[in-house]
């Protein structure tokens, strides 16, 4: 049980709160309460039968009262639970503009970041700037929600690249073509058959000779283009054992481990 005496002292402190020339009887009352933290951790129900005969202009005083002992004792901080909150959002049902002066009077003044809302108040320091960051906070969450969209769209059309190569590697090993194609890139040095490789947008990885990933050593590996490095990892995407699993690693090791194994933005898992 909540015992009203407290309360009421409460309501004495959120009224002393604007006359500075009271300051110093609220300063005693704030010691007299201090001990009794436990008053926030009550249940919401509780504190509406204490409360509901209260003026609002005593409920206003019992918010601000409590926003006080909230900024000033460790044991009166309660979170995302404050009874601020309750008391906040039983003004603003009685009389909203005396809510929006209210919060306007709380902000400036709370170390929560629920109060007096219920919800994040950005830190926020007036209702006017709470308006605006929170407006900012939702531009941000439409942005991120399409920036997902798109960066899912984008990894589908990466696996669908990569299942074409695979397709179409597959269906021309059988045939004279892969013979032809070998004999072609046999006749290039290491680098201009890995740059091949970065540009190709028809065959897989494998469908180059196991020599190719053999000769690409950390010093060749090194000597090539960033985005050429980027590309031809997009092509060993997955899992890859022998000489090109050994490639893909070497490869990994050129990229520092600042994007959480991920290279490209829209790729949800990592490339090693």
């Amino acid at each position: 049980m909540i015992d009203m005496k407290l309360v009421l002292k409460l309501v004495e402190i959120g009224h002393l709160s604007d006359d500075i020339s009271s300051l110093t009887d609220s300063q005693g009352l704030l010691q007299i309460l201090k001990p009794h933290g436990h008053l926030i951790r009550c249940h919401f129900s509780e504190w509406d039968k204490l409360t509901d005969k209260l003026p609002i202009i005593d409920i206003i005083g019992l918010a601000k009262g409590l926003t006080i002992m909230e900024s000033t004792f460790d044991e009166w901080f309660y979170g995302s639970a404050s009874p601020i909150i309750w008391a906040f959002r039983t003004v603003q049902q009685k009389d909203e503009e005396m809510g929006d002066e209210l919060a306007d009077w709380i902000l400036p003044r709370t170390r929560n970041q629920y109060v007096p809302f219920g919800s994040q108040n950005h830190g926020a320091r007036s209702l006017a700037e709470y308006h605006q960051r929170n407006l900012l906070h939702k531009e941000m969450i439409l942005r991120g929600i399409a920036d997902t969209k798109d960066n899912e769209e984008k990894a589908r059309l990466d696996r669908e690249i990569r299942r074409s190569q695979r397709l179409r590697s597959s269906e021309e090993r059988v045939t004279g073509k892969r013979k032809l194609f070998l004999n072609e890139i046999n006749h290039l040095n290491i680098t201009d058959q890995l740059i091949r490789l970065s540009e190709d947008n028809k065959y897989s990885a494998k469908f180059y000779p196991t020599r190719c990933a053999h000769l690409a050593n950390q010093e060749v590996i090194e000597s090539l283009e960033n985005k050429t490095r980027l590309a031809i990892l997009a092509k060993l995407k997955g899992k890859h054992q022998g000489p090109w699993g050994k490639f893909k690693r070497r490869l990994l090791e050129t990229f520092h481990d600042d994007q959480q194994g991920r290279l490209i933005p829209w790729d949800r898992r990592p490339w090693c």
